[in-house]
């Protein structure tokens, strides 16, 4: 998601299983690489057992993903409810998945603007044009399965 100039850019994708090389090289094919990007850190539940698999992917997506940023995700249906990713145009995608993934990844990249003191204010900023009655248009550049060509 990008915020410039009175609107929102959406690039999303769905990458199948935990596949790290499949995230780096989507990430590279969108041209020079984002100042920040937004990843939900894995958390295990209290009463349930680490998942391995999980701990050594985010550490491979850190690794790939230096300046990404690790998010939990505690809370945030609270934090960035339904309403806010409506306002901003963020509630509904082309692409579909079983839980709701991308939902959850926009509220992971609103939850990051939110706590980035620049991006911040453009959030603010395209709530309050849309209350005022001039809501930022939403790109939506598509998304879809995304395979490496591996």
């Amino acid at each position: 998601m990008m915020l410039s100039e009175g609107e929102i850019t959406v690039e999303h994708t769905v990458v199948a299983g935990l596949d790290v090389a499949a995230v780096e090289e989507w990430v590279g094919s969108l041209g020079p690489w984002p100042d920040r990007i937004f990843i939900e850190k894995y958390d295990p539940r209290m009463h349930y057992s680490t998942d391995e698999r999980m701990v050594k992917g985010e550490a491979l997506l850190k690794k790939v993903l230096p300046n990404a940023v690790l998010l939990r995700n505690t809370g945030i249906k609270q934090t960035v409810p339904l309403a806010v990713l409506s306002v901003l145009g963020l509630d509904s995608f082309t692409t579909r998945t079983h839980h709701q993934d991308l939902l959850s990844a926009a509220r992971i990249a609103v939850l990051g603007c939110m706590k980035d003191p620049d991006l911040n204010k453009e959030v603010a900023e395209a709530v309050r044009d849309k209350l005022d009655g001039f809501p930022w248009p939403v790109n939506d550049l598509g998304g879809g399965l995304y395979v490496t060509t591996e």
